[in-house]
């Protein structure tokens, strides 16, 4: 699963495919005063930007965390898998299911060790010998959902990104209107659109969206 790089890079590209002018409300004259916001910078610097920047980080980490065991304990069978991931990915588990998941990764674990002492035994019995063919059959199983989950995960960073990354526009806007209004700007646009600018927006909106004065 790739790693993902910060969202907040491409907010101002999505901000000029929605509509680049943002007009404040409650204005309808001709004397019409220009400003310019910096939203990838409000992201930056505001509280919402890094808030959402953490959640897309951390959902990275529990799933790079569940391959990485799989890949360091490449024996489970479907039922274990399926527990491994549903519980993994599960916010707010209750004692049962922290058990549940702990005894599954425990289980796991011997039956890895056991693949790997009896690939490498010389003599097997005939009982050791089916056990390893029920062992092999779980690496398979192993191997397998690392590819599957592997797509999943990267399907699932990237619709979260898109998601967090259009809350929070839609939270800046909002709060660009507002500053816009109280100042008497009648239009405001994201500055990668504009040459130049005299009026700056974007300290006062990052203050707007972190709410303090």
């Amino acid at each position: 699963m790739n790693k993902p790089t910060q969202w907040l890079p491409t907010v101002a590209l999505a901000l000029t495919l929605v509509g680049a002018l943002i007009v404040a409300p409650g204005f309808q004259n001709n004397a019409e005063k220009y400003a310019a916001v910096d939203i990838t910078k409000v992201l930056e610097d505001s509280n919402l930007g890094k808030a959402q920047n953490e959640k897309l980080r951390n959902a990275w980490q529990v799933r790079s965390d569940i391959l990485n065991f799989v890949r360091e304990n490449p024996c489970l069978t479907n039922e274990q898998a399926n527990d491994l991931l549903t519980l993994s990915l599960k916010e707010n588990l209750t004692a049962a299911e922290k058990t549940k998941l702990e005894a599954t990764k425990t289980a796991v674990r011997d039956a890895a060790k056991q693949l790997q002492t009896l690939v490498t035994k010389a003599d097997k019995t005939d009982q050791e010998k089916e056990l390893l063919t029920d062992l092999n059959g779980r690496l398979q199983i192993a191997q397998s959902v690392l590819g599957q989950w592997n797509e999943v995960f990267n399907n699932d960073m990237d619709a979260l990104g898109s998601t967090l990354r259009e809350e929070a526009i839609a939270q800046v806007r909002a709060k660009i209107g507002e500053v816009a209004k109280k100042q008497g700007f009648t239009m405001v646009f994201e500055s990668s659109v504009l040459v130049y600018s005299s009026t700056d927006l974007t300290p006062e909106v990052v203050k707007a969206v972190n709410g303090t004065p």
